[in-house]
Order: C-alpha cells, then sequence, then structure tokens
C-alpha cells in the first residue's frame, strides 16, 4: 500500500514538473502529511517546483483552500482536483479548478511541445560545423 502512494505521489510530482518546465509557471504539488507542521521539499534540484506536505492535523485539501484564501492573486492559481466540494470552494476563494483527466491532457500536451523542442535542438545540432578549426 505504501508503495502505491509513493508510486501515486511520483507520477503527480513528475506530471507538476512537466507542466512547470514547458510552462514556465510556479506548480506546488500538496499531499496530506503526518508530521506536527507544514513541510516542503523541492520536486527536483533543478527546479522552483515545491512539494508540500499538510500536517496531520489537516488534509491536503485544508491547505490547498488556506494557499488559495491567502493568495494575493487567486485568479492566477488553478487547483487540480476531483473532488466536488474542493472544486466549490477553491472556486469560491477565485482559483481555476480543472479536472485529473484535463490536468492530464494538460501534461501530455506539454510533453508533446517537449518533444519538438527537443528534435528541433536535435536537428539544429546536426548542422553544427564539426570540423576542427
Amino acid at each position: 500500500m505504501r508503495e502505491s502512494m509513493e508510486s501515486a505521489q511520483a507520477h503527480i510530482v513528475s506530471a507538476g514538473l512537466v507542466v512547470h518546465d514547458t510552462e514556465h509557471i510556479r506548480v506546488t504539488v500538496v499531499f496530506d502529511g503526518k508530521g506536527d507542521r507544514i513541510t516542503s521539499e523541492p520536486a527536483s534540484k533543478d527546479s522552483d517546483c515545491l512539494i508540500v506536505f499538510a500536517p496531520a492535523s489537516m488534509t491536503a485539501d485544508d491547505l490547498i483552500e488556506q494557499l488559495v484564501g491567502a493568495s494575493e492573486k487567486p485568479v492566477g492559481i488553478v487547483v487540480a482536483t476531483g473532488d466536488r466540494l474542493e472544486r466549490e470552494t477553491v472556486t469560491s476563494l477565485g482559483a481555476e479548478v480543472i479536472s485529473p483527466a484535463n490536468f492530464e491532457a494538460w501534461v501530455e500536451r506539454c510533453r508533446s511541445v517537449q518533444s519538438r523542442r527537443g528534435r528541433a535542438r536535435s536537428s539544429r545540432d546536426e548542422w553544427n560545423n564539426r570540423l576542427p578549426l
């Protein structure tokens, strides 16, 4: 069970990094936690994408609601959730909501962009002068 939870979390973080790296937007992934306080860690060493764990006394949804409510510009926040009550709550606070299916579609579009960029970079490299000068 623990491995499947960690695997699911890794999948979500990976998806968040794809969006972060392609769209150049700030991404924060929030999970339920176990400790006494909110903890966070970078999703990768070269990224400002953040993984946040709620304390045991609250759920990830509670923390997301607090983060959206405390934001000066909640209109710029997108929350991916399939929970109807969470959608209603964060929307009422000014955030935008997308379903998990729409988030996955966004991730796939970003992967396609990354793939095209990689191919374009690769074809440019093929035309470099490789003669020793």
